[in-house]
């Protein structure tokens, strides 16, 4: 999975180089982000994952706002960046007493913009985003030893995304930008591992996420 995703990487930074000038101006930028973050498919709260010695439910996460960071580099009419988002959000699940809140790290391997118009030729500047991502979640309590409710576990359930949306850009000057961005996406869970226990493989584990965001860059000028 690593190697695809560098592989991935190695053939977006060539997109973007590829369609520019040798004159181009190449902005490091970084930027803060208020997100809201929509999670369903799979995550059902309807269903469970037994393994040796335990189970594990599925919980079903209610909407929530999350905040992030990126950094990134600006190229002519393409940008590259990585980002961290977390979010708090709560669940249920199954079981009764086994609901709570979850803590949901987001890690951007990835992300490729392409503008349509450059940074300083138009004040507003849509762009087109495909992203690479992986997640990982933590539930205060959603999984105990076979039959045994009573002893109350966390758990972790972690995935990798792949998805692309729009955004737009507005300058504000040189240096300052607001960014809107709804991003539409596939979450695709790899495994799951309860408090002191190990590490399991899950297939079929599919869910839509949906990130929508109003953030604020800041351009570095490089002259």
């Amino acid at each position: 999975m690593k190697r695809n995703f560098y592989m991935i990487a190695v053939g977006l930074v060539f997109l973007t180089l590829s369609g520019n000038s040798q004159e181009i101006e190449i902005l490091p930028y970084t930027g803060i982000s208020a997100d809201y973050i929509l999670l369903t498919g799979s995550f059902d709260g309807k269903s469970f994952f037994e393994t040796e010695n335990e189970t594990i439910l599925v919980p079903k996460l209610k909407p929530a706002i999350g905040f992030g960071v990126q950094f990134g580099i600006r190229m002519g009419n393409g940008a590259i960046d990585f980002a961290y988002h977390i979010t708090r959000m709560e669940y249920t699940s199954l079981e009764d007493g086994f609901s709570g809140k979850s803590t949901t790290h987001l890690i951007r391997y990835l992300s490729y913009k392409k503008y349509f118009s450059s940074f300083s030729g138009k004040r507003i500047n849509p762009y087109l985003d495909i992203d690479l991502s992986v997640a990982f979640s933590h539930f205060e309590k959603i999984s105990y030893l076979l039959y045994n409710q009573s002893d109350f576990r966390s758990a972790n359930f972690a995935g990798v995304i792949f998805g692309a949306g729009i955004g737009t850009q507005i300058n504000l000057t040189n240096n300052l930008a607001l960014d809107f961005k709804v991003l539409p996406e596939i979450y695709i869970g790899t495994d799951i591992r309860s408090k002191d226990s190990k590490r399991y493989e899950i297939k079929k584990f599919n869910n839509f996420l949906l990130i929508s965001s109003v953030g604020v860059n800041y351009y570095f000028s490089t002259e």
